[in-house]
């Protein structure tokens, strides 16, 4: 894991990761991940004065990971009830 500060000289970062392994490189952008570099327009942005939308105060968000959902250790599955979402 890495973390850094990112400067921000105006009120838009433009960005993109790049991983290099023995001689090869490859890019992550937009596009996915990718050996050829990607154009600008194709980088992420940050925003710097980005300011919510007003529901988002009141909304509930959901991260949904589908490969969790495999029922590692039956025991521990709740016993003589039924879980509705």
């Amino acid at each position: 894991m890495a973390e850094t500060i990112v400067p921000m000289k105006g009120k838009e970062a433009f960005y993109y990761f790049s991983l290099q392994a023995e001689h090869r490189c490859w890019y992550f952008s937009k596009l996915g991940l990718t050996e050829a570099l990607p154009s600008q327009r194709d980088f992420f942005c940050l925003k710097a004065d980005l300011q919510p939308a007003a529901w988002v105060a009141e909304a509930t968000c959901y991260q949904i990971f589908p490969d969790r959902f495999r029922d590692g250790n039956p025991a521990l599955d709740p016993k003589g009830r039924c879980l509705h979402l």
